[in-house]
C-alpha cells in the first residue's frame, strides 16, 4: 500500500526503487503474494495480491513511462467522452455500505474523478503529469 499511494502522488524517493525490488522478491510460486508468508503461508492471499499489484501498477507507470497501448483507445474514449463542458467530471455512482460523511454529491462535478480522468488524458497524450484538478 505504501509504494502504491507514494507512487501515486510522485513521491521522488530512491527508496521506492528498493521497496519494488523487495516486494518482487517475496512473489510466491503461484504468482501472488501474501502477507503472511514469513508465518508460514504456502499460497497467496487475493487481497495482498491486489495491493501489490496496485503499487507496482503505479510505481511501472512512473518509473518506465509505459506505452499506449492501442487497445486502450475504446476506454479513452469513453473518458473523454463523459467529460463535462466545464472540463470536469461527474460522481456517477456510490458504493454500498454505511456512509458516515459526503465527501461529494451523486451527479455533481467529482475533484477525485476529475483528478484521475485528467491524468489518464494526460498519460495517453503524452503530456506532463496533472498534480491538481
Amino acid at each position: 500500500m505504501v509504494l502504491s499511494l507514494l507512487s501515486y502522488f510522485e513521491y521522488d524517493d530512491d527508496r521506492l526503487d528498493a521497496l519494488a525490488d523487495h516486494l518482487l522478491g517475496q512473489q510466491m510460486p503461484d504468482g501472488g503474494w501474501n502477507c503472511q508468508r514469513p508465518n508460514g503461508a504456502t499460497h497467496s492471499s487475493v487481497h495482498t495480491t491486489i495491493s501489490v499489484l496496485e503499487g507496482l501498477r503505479f510505481y511501472y507507470i512512473q518509473a518506465v513511462n509505459a506505452a499506449r497501448d492501442p487497445r486502450l483507445g475504446e476506454a479513452i474514449d469513453i473518458v473523454r467522452s463523459a467529460q463535462r463542458e466545464d472540463g470536469r467530471w461527474t460522481l456517477q455512482n456510490r458504493y454500498r455500505g454505511k456512509t458516515y460523511f459526503e465527501l461529494e454529491r451523486l451527479g455533481a462535478p467529482s475533484r477525485w474523478n476529475t483528478l484521475r480522468a485528467l491524468r489518464v488524458l494526460n498519460w495517453w497524450d503524452g503530456g506532463s503529469v496533472v498534480r491538481e484538478a
